[in-house]
């Protein structure tokens, strides 16, 4: 997964522990210019009846990544979150290899977009050339990336 910014300085961890109860600890941590911060924690249950153990996005797109690397679509498309200056962010993955290489999507549109500049809340996903495109206001990229996701299985 690639993430905007300087590629040298920042990271993106997600860094994961099973407790002594049936919960698993996941936490995203991002680190730029040298300083550690906890962006989230999530507590997901390991003992589900289902059989099911819920991710949380970060996690399920890591997964989703994973099971799309190949030797060859990591290098030539991927997946890239990075921000935008509307302010907001923009989401883009590379369908192309892909199981999801052809299959509908409908696209998904709130918000006055009228603008190069909308006013919050704004959000867009559609499909076109082969890349899933994902656009949002500050408060979107969590809903993108579950948007990306629930089309994705």
């Amino acid at each position: 997964m690639l993430l905007a910014g300087n590629a040298s300085r920042c990271s993106l961890r997600v860094r994961s522990k099973l407790s002594e109860t049936s919960f698993r600890f996941c936490e995203l941590w991002t680190g730029c210019g040298g300083r550690d911060q906890r962006l989230s924690t999530d507590r997901i249950r390991t003992d589900t009846g289902a059989g099911e153990i819920p991710m949380s996005v970060i996690l399920e797109l890591q997964s989703w990544f994973a099971g799309q690397c190949n030797g060859e679509w990591e290098h030539r498309k991927g997946v890239a979150i990075q921000s935008c200056d509307n302010p907001g962010w923009w989401v883009k993955v590379g369908l192309v290899g892909t199981y999801l290489e052809g299959k509908e999507f409908a696209p998904v549109t709130r918000g006055d977009l009228s603008s190069l500049d909308p006013a919050p809340p704004w959000l867009r996903c559609y499909v076109e050339d082969g890349v899933f495109n994902g656009a949002g206001d500050p408060s979107t990229l969590e809903e993108i990336l579950e948007i990306f996701l629930s089309w994705a299985k």
